[in-house]
């Protein structure tokens, strides 16, 4: 039976990408995920011609929003923002750091079995962030990310392709090892066979 609803965010992780080899490192989990809301970036236009729309066309930036956790551990200060870990434990923002590319991979529960998504290159600022009292209720402050997800050039076959996202769903027969290793490694597009 296929998936019919969504919900549920859970298994977050980042992959730092390393521009010298192309590569990507080790998923890391992030625990804690309260929400990812991200909008479509890019433009619909139409060109006009004979007084009619003649041609359409669709420009994708990839994606834009926000990521809510819990709490942001010390590792995504680290190796994404650019902060600095001292031998001390004290983490330290630096103002003129870099921050980092990265593969953020995630799934989303359904009626049947989790989907799971990989955006290819994303980058995440500093997050937002309240403190507050308790009171005779506790509720938990939570952290948000602005985080950009763009395309990124990827070999397919003998070219490349331009990805923005991807995601996989568990096969209802035939093996699923590919589905239950998601979260090892990034997973890349495969051409078909005799492509």
């Amino acid at each position: 039976m296929p998936n019919k609803v969504v919900f549920g965010l859970s298994n977050v992780r980042y992959a730092v990408y390393n521009d010298d080899d192309q590569t990507y490192e080790t998923p890391v989990a992030i625990p804690g995920a309260v929400s990812l809301s991200i909008t479509r970036e890019g433009n619909s236009d139409r060109f006009y011609a004979d007084n009619i729309p003649y041609a359409a066309f669709e420009t994708n930036g990839g994606y834009s929003g926000e990521l809510e956790m819990a709490y942001v551990p010390d590792s995504v200060f680290v190796d994404l923002l650019g902060y600095i870990q001292g031998d001390n434990g004290l983490v330290v923002e630096d103002a003129n750091a870099s921050t980092k590319t990265f593969a953020l991979m995630y799934e989303v529960n359904s009626n049947v079995s989790p989907d799971r998504f990989v955006f290819y290159s994303c980058t995440l600022s500093r997050p937002e962030n309240d403190a507050n009292t308790t009171t005779d209720s506790t509720e938990p402050d939570t952290q948000t990310m602005a985080i950009t997800m763009i395309p990124r050039e990827v070999e397919y076959g003998d070219g490349t392709l331009n990805v923005v996202k991807g995601h996989i769903t568990r096969p209802t027969s035939g093996p699923t090892t590919v589905y239950d290793g998601f979260f090892t490694s990034v997973l890349l597009p495969e051409p078909p066979p005799g492509s």
